[in-house]
């Protein structure tokens, strides 16, 4: 059941590029562009503008084109975190060795590295909850959280509690600061 639920986003986020369909048209959009322009909606409008058509739309393409690439809104929805999420390997493997060594530093740059991607897409809050495909990205925070935590004596399980601790936490205060920006804008239309 689960290959089948999780199967297209998987291969999707996980598996080689797929190539030019057997018969029709040549492909003329990436995965990567479709990503984008749902993250562009996204981020403007929030997930709930988020549709297959809104994208097709934004792609200047039909809706059944769309879906030559992406098969649903749940894989567009896990393309879209995987685009938005930043790449680890560019700026939070930078912050971590800013921290230094010591794992209560790491994981605190961390923490911080994941506030500011949630802060500059919140819509991820939405998009990385429940049961879903996980894409390289959010996997490769995970390794750096995990890898921050080393020698501190905790076992693997413990420290991937920690983890999950730690960002809920985050997810937590980015929740609080999105309420706190939707009430002020709803009180400074009203009064």
């Amino acid at each position: 059941m689960a290959d089948e639920q999780w199967g297209p986003a998987v291969r999707l986020l996980w598996g080689p590029p797929p190539g030019p369909p057997a018969r029709g048209p040549r492909r003329g959009l990436t995965l990567e562009g479709i990503a984008g322009a749902g993250v562009a909606i996204a981020d403007a409008e929030g997930l709930g503008g988020v549709s297959m058509q809104r994208v097709a739309a934004e792609l200047a393409v039909t809706k059944m084109a769309l879906y030559r690439y992406v098969p649903g809104k749940a894989e567009l929805v896990a393309l879209m975190a995987e685009a938005a999420m930043p790449d680890p390997a560019a700026g939070l493997d930078a912050a971590l060795e800013r921290a230094g060594s010591g794992w209560r530093e790491r994981l605190g740059a961390w923490a911080r590295e994941l506030l500011a991607a949630f802060r500059a897409h919140p819509w991820l809050l939405r998009a990385t909850v429940g049961a879903r495909a996980v894409g390289p990205r959010e996997v490769g925070w995970l390794e750096r959280a995990l890898a921050a935590l080393e020698g501190c004596g905790l076992s693997g399980a413990e420290s991937m509690d920690a983890v999950v601790l730690v960002a809920g936490h985050v997810r937590g205060i980015a929740e609080q600061e999105r309420a706190v920006s939707a009430e002020a804008a709803v009180g400074g239309a009203v009064g």
